[in-house]
């Protein structure tokens, strides 16, 4: 493996900031919003997500909270 950030998420790996989803070595395609709400609930894994914080960090530009 090399030095990119890489999450598995049984089956597929997840490289963030390439914006690649990948099942084995074949490239999964998911819409970029699907994408962004993938990424910020893995990144939260084990917490409880809160409907206003998830709007805040994928629709930033329909929530009234700043994005963390």
């Amino acid at each position: 493996m090399d030095e990119r950030t890489c999450n598995l998420v049984w089956p597929v790996l997840l490289f963030a900031e390439e914006r690649l989803l990948l099942e084995g070595d074949k490239p999964l395609r998911l819409g970029s919003r699907a994408f962004d709400i993938l990424v910020f609930l893995i990144e939260r894994a084990g917490e409880v997500v809160g409907k206003e914080e998830l709007i805040a960090r994928v629709w930033p530009q329909f929530s009234s909270k700043r994005p963390t």
